[in-house]
């Protein structure tokens, strides 16, 4: 009787909150995974300046070896 109707209640209980948990965990997943996506774009943009740098470093080199 109520002993079922207790245990009953608590794994309805747990259900919902391991539903919100999970649904918790997804967001927070899809958080890190933007932010991983950002952080690469970033990292992309600056090897791009810093070989640019390079050629001109290069350019300059070259130029004051030919004087």
């Amino acid at each position: 009787g109520k002993g079922c109707a207790v245990v009953a209640s608590e794994v309805k209980d747990l259900s919902r909150l391991t539903s919100e948990a999970t649904e918790s965990i997804t967001t927070r997943i899809a958080a890190v995974q933007t932010s991983s996506r950002d952080v690469t774009s970033s990292i992309s943009e600056i090897t791009k300046v810093i070989e640019h740098l390079h050629d001109i470093s290069q350019s300059i080199s070259l130029a004051l070896h030919e004087n």
